[in-house]
């Protein structure tokens, strides 16, 4: 009869030899039973002899691909199985590797084996961080890398799993440091050939390598799934002497309620149950939708599965089907305060502050320790002008949680947001300590550094912008090398869009510098920007994003050509304009009218930018330039729906001149037929300033890195003229600025 039990989450099948059948066939089992997808999800397929006290256990283990291999969670799983009075040391053959068990209860140490070769090893060449080779009777890579929960582990993992300089293939681990004696690890597992929840070899190699590196021997090891590993390396002496320590667990009911919902008995629902889980750490979130919605075609009332559709909804920015799914999950299991969180975060995007805030403090009043609800109520009170509030909650989740490197990036956000800019640098600096390559606090820092004008001391961090935000719209994996800023005499050089339109507008004014360092150059751009762009660059290839990529030898993104160039503020060349106005269509001409005094607006931005709220202004707030007499008004908002537009103040008279934005051709055309144009901080703003046309700049008190933190002009922009909040959220004295310095012209 088989048995399931599993050790640090990885779920195994175990069959006593006695019970076996007549020409048992365990490579030909473990392929029919273990894999995932035909089979059961089954980390692998265990044959055990009879145990007797005072001889060697002996075991067998083979992968799901029928692979035979050690094993050290599916041995220390085995243990779970022995009798209650085998207890304390017990030696074991597994898989042909001496080793050396401990059980006290649930808990099973095991010793790996040793002998010539077993230890650490320098790894292959051409890895994407340090890292290291360990033998333990199976082999494996760690790699040391920063957030690692946003790898995409699939398509890293297998060229590493299969490297030409190691025939036998190896188990690939990455591994990401969280605090002094603390790490976390992924694992991807020859045989099962995908990431398992737990490699406990994996886990071993690691700490043996950390204690090689720090002198401490005792590691915490926290896996993808089931309880965190420990490890115990011997410092001194030359061989990989590891001992691996865990939880077992023999009842299946109590491990498949850890690893599913207890009611998930559907080998198929458990299949997708976990494709789900693994595409949505790894940020695979459109095939993790589509596995969230296999699970609840098989089974509506999964809980679990509704709320983890609305989380991947939520990253997809897919707001309202992310708010059905987890009201859905309520509905299912009311209690549910995962689906309540997510729902306040969905509140918290829509720029509902006030319903956020209420949904987080639900979710605290019944879980106080609620990490992501205590998080995000500190953002939310920020929002609402509650700084001190906010800095107090970000503050105490600090303090309780001293050596989490996210909790002090939590608190210098809030002392960024609040103008505190030396302090909200030292906080990142203590998150760096803690973490030297964590992105949001590389990231943070470099925002610190930006608006100082800091600009040099910042490039180097500013690339932690493209793997500090899940899901960064136009964010490229190429296997080309990136471009070092010298000379590519004879190569091409890709520059690839990775954000906004805004970010691509002011960004190619470097291209006139790029030209003269090589060969060619080809930019890749929105596709929505590139009739626009169309004959006014100085590149060979402009190709859209999207569209198959031209040839190239190099690359780089566009925002990293002022790191790449070493451009500070007082280096920055005066390039406006370095766009020229199309001509408008005629009805775009039609609707401009006569001659006179054009003035246009712009109010707010992209709706689903993570500042949208704070840097908005509402519409009704231009209503004091009805004073000004001989202006004809023009709206210029892209993105505003009917009723925003409807709010424009009707005393302006305004022309919306939105049903004629086409392409952003015509969107350029208008902005240039403006004498003036009063905009937020969005593509207007950048549209004009690449034109040279004549703008003034609303900011929220915490403006946007670009604009720096004082002045009213711009390196970026001669003809832009900056207007800045004084308090949070207060615009009518901006608006009053502006109407003075109006009537004075």
């Amino acid at each position: 009869m088989l048995t399931l039990a599993s050790a640090s989450g990885n779920v195994f099948a175990f069959l006593w030899e006695e019970e076996a059948p007549v020409g048992f066939d365990g490579p030909a089992w473990a392929r029919r039973l273990c894999p995932r997808g035909t089979g059961l999800g089954l980390d692998g397929l265990v044959l055990m002899e009879p145990f007797r006290p005072g001889q060697p256990w002996v075991l067998e283990h083979w992968d799901p691909d029928g692979g035979r291999t050690f094993c050290s969670n599916g041995t220390r799983a085995a243990a779970a199985l022995l009798p209650e009075s085998a207890v304390g040391v017990i030696e074991a053959r597994s898989s042909g590797e001496a080793v050396v068990l401990r059980r006290e209860g649930n808990r099973v140490d095991l010793r790996l084996p040793e002998g010539p070769g077993y230890g650490l090893q320098e790894p292959p060449g051409g890895l994407p961080g340090p890292g290291v080779y360990g033998w333990t009777g199976t082999p494996h890579l760690v790699i040391e890398l920063s957030g690692i929960d946003r790898v995409d582990l699939g398509r890293m993992a297998p060229p590493l799993r299969h490297h030409p300089e190691l025939p036998e293939g190896a188990n690939v681990s990455l591994l990401e440091w969280l605090s002094p004696g603390r790490v976390h690890i992924r694992s991807w597992e020859r045989g099962v050939e995908g990431e398992t929840l737990c490699c406990g070899q994996g886990c071993a190699v690691a700490g043996a390598w950390l204690a090689q590196r720090t002198g401490l021997p005792d590691w915490e090891i926290v896996p993808t799934g089931g309880d965190p590993v420990r490890v115990h390396a011997e410092l001194d002496v030359p061989a990989l002497e590891v001992a691996v320590a865990g939880r077992t667990c023999e009842d299946p009911g109590a491990f498949a309620a850890r690893l599913w919902p207890p009611v998930m008995t559907d080998p198929a629902l458990r299949r997708w149950f976990a494709e789900g889980l693994r595409r949505q750490q790894g940020a695979e979130y459109p095939g993790a939708v589509v596995a969230w919605k296999q699970v609840l075609a098989l089974d509506p009332e999964q809980a679990d599965a509704w709320c983890n559709l609305g989380a991947c909804f939520r990253e997809l920015k897919r707001l309202d089907e992310s708010e059905a799914a987890l009201r859905r999950c309520l509905e299912v299991d009311p209690g549910n305060l995962p689906a309540r969180c997510n729902l306040g975060v969905v509140a918290l995007d829509r720029g509902d502050s006030v319903g956020a805030l209420a949904l987080f403090d639900e979710v605290l009043s019944e879980d106080p320790g609620c990490a992501p609800a205590r998080f995000h109520r500190g953002s939310v009170l920020a929002n609402l002008g509650r700084w001190v509030e906010g800095l107090a909650a970000a503050q105490a989740a600090a303090a309780a949680a001293p050596d989490l490197p996210a909790a002090q990036v939590n608190v210098g956000w809030h002392l960024l947001k609040a103008g505190r800019l030396d302090e909200a640098e030292t906080a990142f600096d203590r998150a760096l300590d803690l973490d030297p390559e964590l992105p949001s606090g590389r990231w943070n820092r470099a925002y610190v550094r930006l608006l100082q004008g800091r600009w040099q001391e910042a490039w180097p961090d500013f690339q932690a912008r493209l793997t500090v935000t899940p899901g960064l719209p136009n964010l490229k994996r190429f296997t080309q090398p990136a471009w070092d800023g010298g000379s590519f005499k004879d190569q091409t050089l890709l520059l690839w869009c990775e954000q906004g339109f805004g970010d691509t507008l002011q960004f190619l004014r470097f291209l006139p510098e790029v030209k003269p360092l090589g060969g060619r150059v080809a930019v890749q751009v929105q596709p929505a920007l590139l009739p626009l762009l169309q004959g006014q660059l100085p590149v060979e290839i402009l190709a859209a994003e999207g569209q198959p990529t031209p040839p190239f030898d190099l690359q780089a993104p566009l925002m990293d050509l002022p790191r790449l160039l070493d451009v500070g503020p007082d280096t920055l060349r005066d390039a406006v304009p370095y766009l020229a106005a199309p001509p408008g269509s005629p009805s775009l001409v039609q609707a401009l009218g006569g001659p006179g005094l054009r003035i246009g607006l712009a109010w707010t931005g992209n709706p689903t930018h993570q500042d949208q709220v704070r840097r908005s202004i509402p519409p009704r707030a231009f209503a004091p330039f009805a004073e000004l007499p001989g202006v004809a008004w023009f709206s210029l908002q892209r993105l505003a729906r009917g009723a925003e537009r409807d709010a424009l103040p009707s005393e302006l008279r305004a022309v919306d001149l939105a049903p004629h934005f086409t392409t952003f051709r015509e969107t350029a055309a208008a902005v240039a037929a403006m004498d003036l144009v009063i905009t937020v901080d969005t593509v207007i703003v950048h549209l004009a300033g690449a034109l040279g046309v004549p703008a003034l700049l609303l900011l929220p008190a915490m403006p946007d890195w670009r604009w720096g933190q004082t002045g009213d002009a711009t390196p970026w922009y001669p003809t832009l003229r900056l207007y800045r909040q004084e308090e949070p959220g207060a615009w009518e004295p901006v608006i009053q600025r502006i109407l003075r310095d109006l009537r004075g012209v």
